[in-house]
């Protein structure tokens, strides 16, 4: 009897707890859950130093009674204090599955939080031993890996079903379809890869199709222990993955394909002829619009552009709004031309000296995103190794806010005013002071098509050789600081490149003149 190994039962009815307060004890973690069942362990992880982690397990006798903690204390407040519960996993199993999945760790601080985490959740499982035979048990995994279900080519038969109990399995599942449904070809729960544990949802495949019918129609609903089964309808993993592209494409509330509009590549046809100290500045630009972006209150503009570039001296907000009249599209309607002034530097005539780059905005997009490709990165505008670049202004949904709000505070004042002549005024208060049309014609549809065939580049016109970028809906990535540098140090050779081929073309012209005068001459 001596000689006899005790038996160790195997720990599947366990959970984990983290977030508990640093002042508990085993006694009252105990007494928090021991109304859902018998518990037979309960451990709080410390650390050398004999102080407490903050996590702990729950050993309980049956599985029924440790689902019924999970779903009943998880997210629940003891003493004072929310904790999080789940089913404790074998450190040995945790390790195998990891180590099969394939993550994105985005840098290596996250990775080596995560291995900290998990060391310290995770449980050590060698002193546990299994009661049946290394024989039993390999029997019993090839069984359960015969019973995997194939897919379905006729999915009209499957439901998909949420809401189902922890505790219920297969049999259970299949008893209750089959009496308050009709006859069932199989029934499936869905159980987590790592705990092996039921995640709450299952598949039905009913042997006629009426049946599954009723039961997404709601006409025969399933109910089980004391919980309704909520039906779906089944759908594969393509369709899926696709309604989630969908998704994805849809929901660019940001703006964020506009990024890329007017952008100049270095080695391409817009990037030619285009200063070192230009294209420097424009990467410069792209590197910081990434980093405000990176903001989820920031998104960008449809209407408003920002130009950067303008001449230091004698170039005012009339200017500005002449050269964009200039190169926007018939009837385009401009609500704001603003040079940026430094208020505190002051020049000679004691007007704020200009910063260098000012803001437009329009009443439609079609129409900024015309005037950005005409003017942005044109030679013919300012200097040729000082080139406009415009691109959509980055706004803050908190400031428009407040703008919003000064606004209507402004209205309600001036609508206190009930007298006839300061309604009148009040209108034309209200009409932008900055709103001016290109053209004092009506707008006419044909010409509205016209523009925008332009902008989707469908025109017969040909393209100008300078334009940059354009910008399409969908998801976009943004460029990382390396690839940057590398654009940087492509276009700084070109640059060489090109002033070196002037030399030697400056050289063979004068050679040419140097032998014509000799020929006069002789």
């Amino acid at each position: 009897e001596s000689n006899k190994k005790p038996k160790i039962i195997r720990k599947t009815a366990r959970l984990v707890v983290r977030n508990l307060p640093f002042n508990c004890t085993e006694q009252e973690v105990e007494k928090h859950f021991s109304k859902f069942g018998n518990i037979q362990e309960v451990k709080l992880l410390r650390k050398n130093d004999d102080r407490l982690v903050g996590c702990g397990f729950v050993q309980f006798e049956n599985k029924l009674a440790a689902s019924n903690a999970l779903s009943h204390t998880s997210g629940e407040p003891f003493k004072g204090r929310p904790i999080i519960v789940d089913w404790a996993v074998p450190k040995r199993k945790y390790h195998s599955i990891k180590c099969v999945e394939t993550t994105d760790v985005d840098s290596k601080e996250s990775e080596l939080s995560i291995k900290s985490v998990a060391s310290e959740i995770t449980e050590d499982n060698s002193d546990e031993t299994v009661l049946l035979d290394n024989s039993k048990r390999k029997t019993k995994t090839n069984n359960s890996r015969k019973k995997k279900f194939r897919p379905d080519v006729d999915n009209s038969r499957t439901v998909f079903f949420k809401n189902v109990p922890f505790s219920v399995d297969n049999e259970q599942l299949r008893e209750c379809a089959e009496e308050l449904a009709g006859p069932v070809e199989y029934a499936v729960i869905c159980l987590d890869p790592l705990t092996e544990h039921s995640k709450g949802t299952a598949f039905i495949r009913f042997k006629k199709k009426h049946v599954a019918e009723k039961v997404l129609s709601n006409e025969c609903k399933l109910v089980l222990l004391g919980k309704e089964l909520q039906s779906h309808e089944f759908l594969k993993k393509e369709d899926l993955l696709g309604k989630h592209l969908e998704d994805k494409t849809l929901k660019d509330k940001r703006n964020l394909y506009l990024f890329k509009e007017g952008l100049i590549v270095a080695a391409t046809t817009a990037a030619r002829e285009v200063s070192q100290a230009d294209m420097n500045k424009r990467l410069l630009l792209e590197q910081q619009r990434t980093r405000t972006l990176k903001n989820l209150h920031k998104f960008i503009s449809t209407n408003r552009l920002v130009v950067y570039n303008l001449p230091f001296y004698n170039f005012d907000n009339k200017k500005l709004l002449l050269l964009f009249k200039k190169y926007s599209p018939k009837n385009a309607v401009i609500n704001e031309a603003r040079v940026m002034r430094n208020l505190k530097d002051l020049d000679e005539s004691g007007m704020p000296k200009s910063k260098g780059y000012g803001f437009v905005s329009y009443e439609k997009h079609e129409d900024a995103l015309s005037a950005l490709r005409a003017i942005n990165n044109n030679p013919e505008i300012f200097r040729v190794n000082k080139r406009p670049i415009v691109l959509f202004s980055i706004e803050d949904k908190g400031v428009l806010l407040i703008k919003q709000k000064r606004q209507e505070k402004a209205k309600k004042q001036k609508s206190g005013d009930t007298s006839p002549d300061s309604k009148m005024n009040s209108e034309q208060s209200q009409s932008e002071p900055w709103k001016e049309v290109h053209s004092g014609n009506k707008f006419n549809k044909k010409q509205n098509k016209n523009s925008k065939t332009q902008i989707n580049g469908n025109s017969k016109k040909s393209i100008p050789k300078f334009v940059g970028i354009t910008g399409k809906p969908g998801v976009i990535k943004f460029p990382k600081k390396h690839k940057l540098q590398a654009q940087a140090i492509t276009h700084k050779n070109q640059v060489k490149q090109e002033l070196i081929r002037k030399k030697l073309a400056n050289k063979k012209q004068s050679r040419k003149q140097i032998r014509l005068k000799k020929n006069i001459n002789k």
